[in-house]
């Protein structure tokens, strides 16, 4: 056999090796990451809903230190998440890097707030981003029937101390959705107390059952009243002054024994008080 051939044979292989080697002796490092997501919105409606959030996480590839053009998904076994709000509940799917975040229906008049924490926990890298979320609070309205007894009150001449029973119920509707009337407080509502002539007080009190109320009018000197005159005294129950609508659920009037409801009567007034009720 030729040895020269041989020794040629024998260096040419151990010059392939040598490049195989030198190509596994690369060191492959990630000096950039983008982290990037896809969100429609991080804004939940308060009837609840799902949504979906992509991941666009990705490291860009260097070899011996020295940055290509190539840019790699971040393996998902390195992604990791939770969530600050135990109301939003998250789901990861790996192969998709997809997140799905739901939320129930909020029911209360506060919004919900919370961070999707997502981690990226490599070797050499190590970082969270937050995406906030935010849920809308309920829309709730409140709807009253407050029914009086006796309205209108007729007041002798002799004048005294009186009261009148009367209910409130609410109707609860939360996102649309009717509740049942219940007897209520009244503590969302405000009172108007108007009249023509300091000729008594008119107030609320509590039967001690909730609902169940009274108009405790102490008339101090006899009440009359000619035509062209003011009959005005009455106490109005309504909404608060921030609400959007005005809603009168209550006018109870009071009026003296010869008021006439066909009469020709003077229709100013002066203000008796009026406030937040309480009770």
């Amino acid at each position: 056999m030729d040895t020269k051939k041989i020794s040629r044979a024998f260096l040419g292989l151990c010059f392939i090796t040598f490049l195989i080697s030198c190509e596994d002796s690369d060191v492959v490092s990630y000096p950039e990451y983008d982290l990037s997501y896809e969100m429609d919105t991080t804004r939940f409606l308060n009837t609840g809903e799902e949504r979906t959030i992509s991941l666009k996480f990705v490291r860009r590839k260097a070899i011996d230190n020295i940055k290509t053009d190539i840019w790699e998904k971040v393996p998902s076994s390195t992604i990791s998440i939770s969530s600050l709000n135990d109301s939003f509940r998250t789901q990861f799917y790996p192969e998709e890097q997809t997140i799905k975040v739901s939320i129930g229906e909020n029911r209360t008049d506060e919004v919900q707030t919370g961070s999707l924490l997502i981690t990226i926990n490599e070797d050499q890298f190590n970082q969270t981003i937050a995406v906030p979320l935010r849920q809308d609070a309920a829309q709730i309205i409140y709807d009253y029937k407050i029914i009086s007894e006796q309205n209108p009150f007729i007041i002798p001449k002799t004048d005294g101390e009186f009261f009148i029973p009367f209910t409130c119920m609410c109707q609860k509707t939360i996102n649309g959705e009717k509740g049942d009337w219940k007897y209520s407080d009244m503590k969302k509502l405000r009172y108007q107390v108007v009249h023509t002539r300091i000729n008594g007080e008119v107030h609320i009190e509590t039967n001690g059952e909730i609902g169940h109320y009274k108009f405790h009018i102490t008339a101090t000197d006899p009440f009359e009243i000619v035509e062209g005159k003011q009959p005005l005294w009455y106490y109005v129950i309504r909404t608060q002054l921030f609400e959007e609508t005005h809603v009168e659920y209550l006018k109870q009037l009071f009026v003296p024994e010869n008021f006439n409801p066909e009469g020709d009567y003077d229709t100013g007034f002066i203000m008796g008080g009026s406030g937040p009720i309480e009770i």
